[in-house]
């Protein structure tokens, strides 16, 4: 391969090495946010790994056809460790932010939909429910009661 090959190679891989590590900060605020359990935790870790396997797989299949050279770890390792240097903490902040302003808007809506739908609905529900009952209720009242069969006749 030569040295172009080598060098687009290596950026693919600073490149990919940024993202996994943004990716790992999206799941860290995410994880931070919900406090999952042991087994769950676990269990993300394990998707986190094998995704950022196939990241780093297509990373390197796109850039130089699969080949394993230290240039490629050491671009990994570097774009990773820029990332984590010089803009974690932004990420964090901005996914936070993110993530709350989405929340926000997910307790908007449910709260639209309850006071534009659900009450709405559960009103009209009582007002059919409310004389159905006493119906049911006044003329259960006069209904006489069942036979007793315990008596002999």
């Amino acid at each position: 391969m030569n040295a172009d090959g080598q060098v687009e190679t290596f950026v693919i891989t600073v490149v990919t090495g940024m993202f996994l590590g943004l990716v790992f900060d999206f799941y860290r605020v995410l994880r931070a946010l919900y406090r999952p359990h042991r087994l769950l935790t676990a269990l993300a870790d394990l998707a986190y790994w094998l995704l950022a396997t196939g990241l780093v797989f297509l990373a390197l299949l796109f850039g130089n056809w699969g080949e394993l050279r230290l240039y490629a770890f050491i671009g990994l390792a570097l774009g990773a460790l820029g990332y984590y240097r010089l803009l974690s903490r932004q990420a964090v902040r901005a996914l936070a932010g993110l993530l709350r302003l989405v929340g926000g808007a997910v307790r908007a809506v449910k709260t639209v939909l309850a006071y534009t739908v659900v009450k709405p609905l559960a009103f009209l529900a009582g007002l059919v429910v409310k004389p159905v009952r006493f119906l049911r209720n006044r003329f259960a009242a006069r209904r006489p009661p069942p036979p007793d069969d315990t008596v002999p006749r």
